[in-house]
């Protein structure tokens, strides 16, 4: 598989008011991730609340994703899971449907102990679809799992012929370089932290996965431009805006927000689902407000 060039949004999950899937939203979504030139979406992840929702569920977003992306929007599908014959039967549905890649996390229940125990779990579920690239999620401060991502990479790959990369959503320098150099650069690391892509850039990531480019995705993507002409001054200063927004976001929980955000953008996917919250109405006047000043979004507010 070709690596990845560019910005992937970490999708969310369109739903109804009642908190039942609105699948129907989809190509709403694509629409506006095309006109942002993403190059792919990330479906059932954490900003797409994989975790909230059901198999049947996840089946159904990712069978209406299937339907839209393409070769210029491609499709990684989220499919760990507590329960290891969920996430199979996931990682099964996702060649079924031709998704171009399939990503895990670490199970957040019970929990692996150790590397060992966590390759074991990896390396069961990539077995389910061995043709087709996995990328480990390393995201410890949703999962709570804390082992050593470059002890994880080199033990899966003596095991797991599909491994294909790691979802790098840590901040740690030095671990992020080493899994880029690993190998004499065999494995893809998707840069994870929407605040930081400078710094990723900088180590040698050339994609990210994050939930702000679902809507603020042309600042990012001029990010990427100043960095390969070497003007890293100027980078900089667009990753400030990007935090500035993000900020913002924080005040108010970063799903609830960008879920508003999408509103506000044409494409209403909904509430996020429970114990989540939607925003009131008071504070989705006072997040456009802000976020009106900053002038990073591609479409002029809703």
């Amino acid at each position: 598989m070709n690596r990845f060039q560019g910005l992937i949004a970490a999708a969310h999950t369109p739903m109804h008011p009642d908190g039942s899937i609105a699948p129907e939203v989809i190509p709403l979504q694509a629409e506006l991730h095309r006109e942002q030139e993403n190059v792919g979406v990330f479906v059932c992840g954490s900003t797409g609340e994989g975790h909230s929702l059901s198999r049947e569920e996840r089946i159904a977003i990712a069978d209406g994703w299937s339907r839209v992306a393409g070769e210029d929007l491609r499709l990684i599908v989220h499919v760990g899971c507590n329960a290891l014959p969920d996430a199979r039967a996931l990682a099964m549905h996702a060649v079924e449907i031709g998704a171009c890649a399939i990503s895990c996390q670490a199970p957040c229940y019970e929990k692996p102990r150790n590397v060992d125990e966590l390759v074991g779990y990896l390396s069961a579920v990539a077995s389910a679809a061995p043709e087709t690239p996995f990328y480990y999620y390393d995201i410890p401060s949703f999962t709570n799992v804390h082992l050593p991502i470059v002890e994880v990479m080199q033990k899966a790959s003596d095991c797991m012929s599909n491994l294909h990369g790691v979802k790098f959503t840590v901040v740690d320098d030095s671990s992020q370089r080493e899994c880029i150099e690993m190998q004499g650069g065999r494995f893809e690391v998707l840069h994870g932290c929407d605040d930081r892509l400078v710094d990723g850039i900088h180590l040698g990531c050339t994609a990210a996965v994050g939930s702000t480019y679902n809507y603020a995705a042309p600042v990012y993507r001029g990010l990427f431009d100043l960095m390969e002409i070497g003007d890293e001054i100027g980078a900089r200063c667009s990753q400030a805006q990007a935090v500035e927004m993000i900020d913002i976001l924080l005040k108010y929980g970063v799903l609830r927000a960008g879920k508003a955000i999408m509103a506000m953008q044409g494409v209403d996917c909904g509430p996020p689902r429970l114990p989540a919250s939607e925003l009131d109405a008071v504070e989705s006047s006072d997040l456009k407000s802000k976020l009106a000043e900053l002038d990073l979004f591609p479409r002029a507010f809703f």
